[in-house]
């Protein structure tokens, strides 16, 4: 189910998106991608997982970076939400014991807050261009 909602918010994005929401597609799928490279060679979750949050950590700053110098507000929403998936993987490192479920969850559950909101801004974008243009 991630990865449909995954390939279908970059897909959108890529295809009916500005420059802004291309440059956050190749963001999340790069680190989507390392991600799934990362997980592959190393599956426990029962500490931090390092190079998921060190993943998670570019992808916020490249988000940040976007954020910075973009004209949109999505920016701003998928920032948010990746700054809360980076909590999660500090939370767990300050917690000591925890259920590993529980980390894998919440590390991964703002993923999609983060998704839905690139989808939302194209949508807006693209409606505010069309605004624009019609006088």
């Amino acid at each position: 189910m991630f990865l449909l909602l995954t390939a279908s918010s970059l897909i959108f994005a890529i295809c009916f998106g500005e420059r802004d929401a291309r440059w956050a597609a190749a963001w999340v799928l790069a680190a989507v991608i390392a991600t799934a490279v990362a997980e592959a060679l190393n599956r426990n979750w029962g500490s931090v997982h390092l190079t998921v949050a060190a993943i998670d950590l570019c992808l916020l700053a490249g988000l940040g970076h976007l954020m910075l110098t973009s004209r949109s507000y999505w920016p701003i929403w998928m920032v948010a939400a990746q700054l809360l998936t980076v909590l999660c993987h500090v939370a767990a490192a300050l917690a000591g014991p925890y259920n590993q479920r529980v980390y894998t969850a919440l590390a991964t559950l703002w993923s999609i807050p983060c998704l839905l909101s690139l989808v939302v801004g194209v949508v807006l974008d693209r409606r505010a261009t069309a605004r624009l243009r019609a006088g």
